[in-house]
């Protein structure tokens, strides 16, 4: 079950949700659950080291998947646009993303 939290990164102030656990094996599920309900395509995945990061754009804005050894989240331009996926991502059924 994944739990998701409003949040900000302490780098650039950017908008976050935080989700928990932080497993890798969420990452691709994550990222097509967001292109399929906001409606854009794959954007580049990165792998790096210690793990992987997409930039996409999200209801006009734009917006940033990542997760690292330390961080699973979600980046975006704006609060009002984290709110709104927040309260999606709320909504779903607990067992939506096993």
């Amino acid at each position: 079950m994944l739990k998701f939290r409003a949040s900000q990164w302490r780098a650039d102030g950017l908008p976050t949700i935080d989700i928990e656990p932080i497993d890798n094996g969420f990452f691709l599920p994550m990222m097509v659950h967001l292109m399929r309900t906001y409606e854009f395509p794959l954007p580049q995945i990165i792998d790096r080291i210690t793990g992987y990061f997409a930039d996409f754009e999200i209801m006009g804005g734009y917006a940033t998947l990542d997760i690292d050894t330390y961080d699973f989240s979600i980046a975006f331009a704006t609060i009002k646009v984290r709110d709104r996926v927040l309260a999606d991502l709320n909504a779903l059924p607990p067992d939506y993303f096993q």
